[in-house]
């Protein structure tokens, strides 16, 4: 079988990064935003009361007038800190933020400001850096977020685990079901897991397509069993016709009434391996014993064949063994291939090699991309062989030879 994932470990990967990714992604804009707020808010407050300190100035004050312990008034350019005055213009009013090596931070305020001796720019510049949170509180606040985060996300990924064990459980049982009753004596299928409505049309259609295989299947062998039956009563009724004819003794009459005879075995082995192919497996097949004096009874009926068709037959038998197998199919599949290679070998050789793994019957005939002269058949000897093979979880192959005729392989499941 394909090793393929399933669904639900699919499903719940894509989670995992997704709500990993989504959870990094926020706790980073967490951080920007609350950097971004806090910058902003000191902007906007200092815009709100620099001008009333600025007032100072209107009043007549001058020089640097420090207001408390985080905002000092200039009222020069001149007067500023000097870590201030390459970042600024002499002409230049507003507000901005402005961050240093030292890891702090001012807030400035310039404004035009009327004083008794003129209009100047003054300034109100705020030390920030000493009441903003500081790095080692805001990663213990983004720590603390991200474990939060980091618990509901496992928190709903196991909800999520459990939910698709429930959904793909009617599935995966489905699976097994089908995998063990391959017999269809028992229809039909039952729902195992929490049952959805896709599970629940899957399992009826599944019972619904195996009701019909089931009807194909007995239609198929009741249509054999009944072909055989009737088979065998004209048989009967040639074999009697032919003992009378024996009493007769005339020598041609004799003749024919053994090819009568050999054409009737024939015809009750091939009968009764329809029969048994079209049994049910219910139970394992007997232990047939494959030695040399088996081989060579499956082989025996052939020698006159191949000797009309100057054909050398011989086999091979590297040790015995035992097989599971139906003694009456193990030597029609070895007589069907054997014909068949006879009969594509005109004035050659058949070789039949048999171990415990494998059968090889190899020709030096025409090989398969050709057809024997007078034996332009439909094919009924290899599809039993195949039919035979199927039954066992055999592996059937035929493959021409590098030089001339071809090979015909079994492979014996182990």
């Amino acid at each position: 079988m394909k090793n393929t994932a399933p669904i639900s470990r699919k499903i719940r990967k894509v989670y995992f990064w997704g709500a990993f990714t989504l959870l990094v992604f926020y706790t980073l804009v967490f951080n920007l935003a609350l950097l971004f707020t806090e910058d902003s808010s000191t902007i906007e407050r200092l815009k709100y009361v620099a001008p009333d300190y600025l007032a100072h100035y209107e009043n007549g004050d001058t020089g640097i007038i420090t207001v408390d312990s985080l905002v000092t008034l200039y009222d020069s350019y001149d007067q500023l800190p000097p870590v201030l005055k390459p970042r600024l213009d002499k002409d230049w009013h507003g507000v901005s933020n402005f961050f240093f090596e030292d890891d702090s931070e001012l807030n400035v305020f310039a404004q035009l400001t009327n004083t008794p001796t003129g209009h100047k720019i003054t300034y109100a510049v705020e030390r920030i850096g000493i009441v903003e949170v500081n790095e080692f509180n805001i990663a213990l606040l983004e720590i603390s977020i991200f474990v939060m985060g980091l618990v509901i996300f496992l928190i709903i990924a196991r909800v999520i685990i459990s939910t698709l064990e429930a959904i793909t459980l009617p599935f995966i049982a489905l699976a097994k079901a089908l995998e063990n009753n391959t017999s269809f004596d028992n229809l039909a299928l039952t729902h195992q897991g929490s049952e959805t409505f896709e599970s629940h049309l899957t399992l009826t259609a599944v019972n619904q397509y195996r009701t019909r295989i089931a009807a194909s299947i007995e239609r198929e062998q009741n249509f054999t069993r009944y072909v055989s039956h009737e088979l065998r009563t004209p048989m009967s009724v040639i074999k009697g016709c032919t003992s009378l004819l024996r009493a007769s003794e005339v020598p041609m009459v004799l003749k024919q009434c053994g090819r009568i005879d050999d054409a009737l075995n024939n015809m009750a082995q091939l009968t009764q391996t329809f029969l048994m192919l079209a049994r049910n497996k219910t139970k394992e097949s007997s232990l047939t014993v494959i030695n040399t004096a088996f081989i060579s009874e499956a082989l025996s009926p052939l020698h006159a064949k191949a000797h009309a068709n100057d054909v050398t037959l011989d086999y091979k038998l590297l040790a015995p063994f035992e097989l599971t197998v139906e003694p009456l199919l193990m030597t029609v599949l070895i007589q069907n291939i054997t014909i068949n290679a006879i009969n594509c070998s005109h004035e050659g050789s058949v070789s039949v090699f048999i171990t415990h793994q494998k059968l090889e019957i190899v020709d030096n005939g025409v090989g398969l991309n050709a057809t024997a002269r007078g034996y332009e058949g439909f094919g009924i000897g290899l599809q039993l062989v195949e039919d035979i093979c199927k039954r066992y979880q055999w592996q059937f192959s035929l493959q021409n030879n590098v030089q001339q005729g071809c090979t015909a392989t079994v492979l014996f499941a182990v």
